[in-house]
Formats: structure tokens, C-alpha cells, sequence
């Protein structure tokens, strides 16, 4: 029986000219490290069906929602060239493979369609004519280095906002298949820009600082901690929706969260996907800051940190002490614990190819 969802390939730009050019065994090694990073950040949306030399072909049993998408195809593309950069500045070795890995880039193609998954050796394999049309999209005319292609199959079902995003539509002919429409994102310039917006990063002296240790992959914890329906099932939430919100979370999203009496608006002030969000948070007792920070603990978990801080000082200052002291930290605590309850569920069933999504 065929399933239908999303088919992800994640691809080293530019693996041909660096391993005929460089130690392949040292080579093999920095590309192989470069693709599972990309893989832990797709988790969010996909997983890994295959890994075939210098590409990851990832699959999920269902479609992604536009927030969702977004945040695994950024999120991916920023955790490679971090982990990218860091390893440049941090290696001591001189061979040829470490000096020109910044030739390195990643490109991500995206379809959504219909595939099978048959045993094939003792392995299962994923087929169809759709998995062809998501391998051969590798080949094509885009000018860029750094970028995901987005088949417009895979845009309508996952209801991307193009515009918004600057996706430019462009046609590819492909072998035996013929003109296919696609969506191209200029991830590297993405990258550029938001490398020189200004952080927003609330400092853990002097703030109220709440640490929790949680099951599953970083990306899975993101979504849960992100998805407005996934939220309210463990932080009590009443409603929790986006305002005037036309596509996926990013900067200057608004969310206006209802506790019973309490009404709260989360403003997202920095958003770094799989790494860090910080909210301006408008509530009865003043304005605060509320900083998210998620990272892989040696568990193969997440550690998530909280940090809280009120703006200004004085009153607001005292109102929010009095806040944390008797109301935020209990609720933080019996939440987490709501949120393992769910992770540890979830990673219970058996099956296939799962998907998940995405945080603000």
C-alpha cells in the first residue's frame, strides 16, 4: 500500500571537486560529519530512509504544515554552516580536506507525493516514481550553491507562503518526466542576513533560570515546544494563536496566549530554529523577557533552559518576582513534566518513517 508525505534530499554542494581534490579518507570524513548534522535538524520533519554518498534522503508518512517546513529547511541549512564554520575554526590540521572544506555548501530539494516501502536485501527501500522525480530535481539549472527546491506539488501541499519567504518559481525539465515546476530559496543569503541582525540574548545572571532535561532529538522537542495545538497539551494553555500571522513563525510574530483569567502576548523578538527563541512577553504583571535555548545532551535527549528577566526595574521588577515565586515556576515544572510524559509516548510506537514538525 502506497504512502503519501514528504521526500526530503539533503545534498553536499560541491563533494565531487573537493574529494577528487583533497585525502579521501579525511575527506569521506568531514562530508559524512556535515551530513548528520543535516539529518539531526531534518528529524523534525523527516527521517533518515538513506544515505548515499554525499546526500541524505530523508522520508516522512505525512505532509508538514508551512511552520513546520520552514523551520527544518532553515534550521537544517543553519546548523551545516555553523557546525561548517565552527569546524574551521577549530581544526589545528593542515591537509588539503580541512583547508577547503569552506568550499562546502548544502542544497535541499523538497517534493511531496506518493512512495512504497519494500525489503529489498534485508533493507527496506523507498520507491515510486515520485522518490525518482525528488532524486533526478538534484540535477538542475539553479545558479546558487546554497539553496532548498521546492516542487510546486510540495508548496501547495504544505501551503507555503512563497512570497513572503522570497522563493523565485522557475521550470526544470526533467528526464523522463518532463517541465516541473519548483520554488528556489537563496538559503545562503538567508543565512547572510541573519547573521548580521542584531541577537537578542537575555544573560542567565540576573535572571530567573529553569533547567530541564527531556527525551527525544532536538528538533523533536522544538516542534513540541513551538506547535500551538502541540503546546496547549502540556502548558495548560487555553488557546494559544497567532496574531494577523501570515505564514511561519519567525521575528515579529505575535502570539496571544490565554491562561483562564490571564492574557499573555508572546512577541518573538529572535528566533534561531533548533537553537534559540526569545519572546517580549506582555502579561498581567508586566513585560519580561523569555529566552528558549534547546541543545543535545549525552542521552541522546534535550536540555532545555529557560531564562526570564523583567524589563525595568522598580515595580515591574517586584511583580514579576512575586509572579515567578508563586505561580510561573510551579507551572513550568508541572509542565515539563507534562511534555516528557508526551515524548516519551511518542517515541514508544513502532513503525516506519515518522513525521513531525517545528517553534516559534
Amino acid at each position: 500500500m502506497a504512502d503519501r508525505g514528504a521526500l526530503i534530499i539533503a545534498d553536499i554542494s560541491g563533494y565531487t571537486k573537493f574529494v577528487g581534490g583533497v585525502e579521501l579518507e579525511h575527506g569521506a570524513a568531514i562530508v559524512a560529519d556535515l551530513l548528520s548534522v543535516a539529518v539531526e535538524q531534518l528529524a523534525g520533519v523527516a527521517k533518515l530512509a538513506k544515505l548515499e554518498g554525499d546526500a541524505a534522503f530523508c522520508v516522512a508518512t505525512s505532509v508538514p504544515d508551512a511552520d513546520a517546513a520552514m523551520t527544518a529547511l532553515y534550521g537544517c541549512y543553519d546548523a551545516f554552516r555553523r557546525h561548517l564554520r565552527d569546524a574551521q575554526h577549530l581544526t589545528t590540521c593542515t591537509c588539503d580536506a580541512c583547508s577547503q572544506m569552506s568550499s562546502l555548501d548544502l542544497k535541499v530539494v523538497v517534493h511531496v507525493g506518493e512512495y512504497v516501502t519494500q525489503r529489498v536485501a534485508g533493507s527496506n527501500e523507498v520507491a515510486g516514481s515520485d522518490v525518482i522525480l525528488v532524486h533526478r530535481l538534484l540535477k538542475n539549472s539553479v545558479a546558487k550553491r546554497g539553496y532548498a527546491l521546492v516542487t510546486d506539488a510540495a508548496a501547495r501541499a504544505v501551503d507555503l507562503p512563497l512570497e513572503r519567504w522570497g522563493y523565485l518559481a522557475q521550470r526544470e525539465e526533467v528526464d523522463d518526466v518532463g517541465a516541473v515546476d519548483v520554488h528556489v530559496l537563496d538559503l545562503a543569503e538567508l543565512w547572510t542576513a541573519e547573521q548580521e541582525r542584531s541577537a537578542v540574548i537575555v544573560p542567565e545572571e540576573g535572571s530567573k533560570v529553569l533547567t530541564y532535561e527531556l527525551p527525544g532529538p532536538v528538533p523533536v522537542v522544538w516542534d513540541w515546544m513551538s506547535d500551538p495545538q502541540k503546546r496547549r497539551s502540556w502548558n495548560g494553555a487555553d488557546s494559544i494563536d497567532a496574531v494577523d500571522s501570515d505564514g511561519p513563525s519567525g521575528v515579529g510574530t505575535v502570539n496571544h496566549c490565554v491562561h483562564g483569567r490571564a492574557k499573555i502576548n508572546e512577541e518573538i523578538v529572535d528566533w534561531k530554529p533548533y537553537n534559540y527563541c526569545t519572546f517580549r512577553n506582555h502579561a498581567p504583571f508586566g513585560t519580561f523577557l523569555f529566552m528558549v535555548n534547546v541543545a543535545p545532551n549525552h542521552d541522546a535527549g534535550t536540555t532545555v533552559q529557560f531564562r526570564m528577566r523583567p524589563e525595568g526595574g522598580g515595580f515591574n521588577s517586584f511583580k514579576f518576582g512575586a509572579a515567578y515565586r508563586l505561580v510561573m515556576k510551579k507551572d513550568m515544572d508541572k509542565g515539563m513534566a507534562r511534555l516528557r510524559e508526551l515524548l516519551n509516548a511518542e517515541e514508544r510506537p513502532a513503525g516506519g518513517p515518522a513525521a513531525t514538525s517545528p517553534m516559534p
